[in-house]
């Protein structure tokens, strides 16, 4: 089933000036419900407009955008649409409006309405998938911006979602910090079949997704799985694109002579590779 239908959409946005900019081009993708799909693309290239378009935030002048087969252009099922998509963005003190971790995470199921039982249940339930049981009675504004972000999480985490949306969620974080953020949007997708939607600038954390898209100048450019998609080196670098790491060092001992395989996309596949020619 696809958890987001997105056909032809096509947005402008005016300038100061009374210019037009396209935002986005003739944009068309198709994400089945349980996939985790990470959307790359240099600053500007559309990214964040089209996490927008996928709740409602924005509207496309043309095209359409389907949630589940609920289109956004319907304004009286808009609140369908945004119980079943959560947004994670780059900065967690955005999202926080409570002083106490719990009251934090309980303010959307309170919100939607649900029984108080039952939002406790939520709030355990959410701290407890993103490794933050032990901090529920803690003030979030303390934390750490990897914990910060594990606790913006866990509040979409408690309105229920079936697809998240983590835009740029890692920006802000040290390398810890990303690689906690990530490992728990990994779990949930594994764990609880969320659809999860990875829009990111660091290569590294794209290399175990189902699939990779492209953007530049406003369209998709290209969408496959991570190790199709990095094999087009010239496509990466034309859109303002890093190669992963381990695959960028691969490939200079690739061109040096050094046998060795030129797809390797991980830390831990290079040290593998590199420990078969020492021996």
């Amino acid at each position: 089933m696809n958890a987001i239908h997105i056909s032809g959409a096509t947005l402008e946005y005016k300038t100061q000036n009374g210019g037009i900019v396209r935002a986005l081009n003739n944009v068309s993708l198709d994400v089945n419900e349980g996939e985790f799909i990470a959307l790359l693309g240099h600053n500007g290239s559309g990214k964040s407009t089209l996490a927008k378009i996928l709740n409602g935030l924005l509207i496309p002048r043309l095209g359409e955008v389907e949630i589940f087969g609920v289109n956004t252009k319907d304004i009286s099922k808009i609140f369908e649409i945004r119980s079943n998509i959560g947004m994670v963005f780059q900065n967690p003190d955005n999202q926080m409006i409570a002083s106490i971790v719990e009251d934090d995470i309980a303010f959307g199921p309170e919100n939607l309405g649900v029984p108080r039982e039952e939002i406790i249940e939520r709030v355990n339930w959410a701290l407890e998938k993103v490794g933050m049981s032990s901090h529920k009675k803690s003030t979030p504004f303390k934390m750490s911006g990897g914990q910060k972000q594990r606790i913006a999480i866990a509040g979409i985490l408690a309105i229920k979602p079936r697809i998240i949306v983590f835009d740029e969620s890692t920006a802000m974080l040290d390398p810890q910090g990303r690689k906690e953020v990530l490992q728990v949007a990994k779990q949930l997708n594994k764990e609880e079949n969320i659809t999860i939607i990875w829009i990111t600038h660091y290569m590294d954390e794209s290399v175990d997704c189902d699939r990779v898209a492209i953007m530049n100048d406003a369209r998709i450019i290209a969408i496959d799985t991570p190790e199709n998609i990095f094999k087009q080196t010239e496509l990466i670098k034309s859109s303002g694109l890093d190669l992963p790491l381990p695959l960028a060092i691969a490939n200079d001992l690739k061109a040096q002579g050094i046998q060795i395989d030129g797809n390797i996309l991980t830390e831990e596949s290079l040290k593998e590779e590199l420990c078969k020619i020492l021996k």
